[in-house]
């Protein structure tokens, strides 16, 4: 799978509206972290990941990660495992839209190590989501 073709086509789902967004998980119910739409991408896109209800149903397991990204979607995204666990403090610390974490990949893209600094980078703010 091209790296640049889920990239985008995540990017496009996370401003999208299809997914409503949760924290804490991958995906927890009918929502999805911004990471869980990764997944969700990633396998609409033709990439492998076995997808498990766990916790009664609670929770979606993704080859068997609930809260953190499994490492074959890290790669074919080309996330470092530091702008991974940036992206789940913006979700979930944070608690950014999904519209303000897409503007921060949009804009880390093609500097995918490059450390978390609030100072950098202020989030056009979104009402409309939650």
């Amino acid at each position: 799978m091209d790296r640049e073709t889920l990239i985008r086509q995540w990017l496009i789902d996370l401003r999208g509206g299809e997914f409503k967004q949760g924290r804490g998980a991958l995906a927890s119910g009918d929502r999805r972290c911004c990471l869980g739409v990764l997944c969700e991408t990633y396998i609409r896109l033709g990439g492998e990941l076995r997808k498990v209800k766990v916790l009664d149903g609670l929770q979606t397991s993704y080859d068997r990660h609930t809260g953190n990204l499994p490492d074959v979607v890290r790669a074919a995204a080309g996330l470092s495992v530091a702008t991974a666990e940036d992206l789940v403090h913006l979700n979930d610390e944070k608690k950014w839209s999904f519209s303000q974490i897409a503007d921060w990949v949009t804009l880390r893209r093609d500097q995918d190590t490059v450390p978390l600094n609030d100072t950098e980078f202020s989030p056009r703010s979104d009402e409309n989501e939650q």
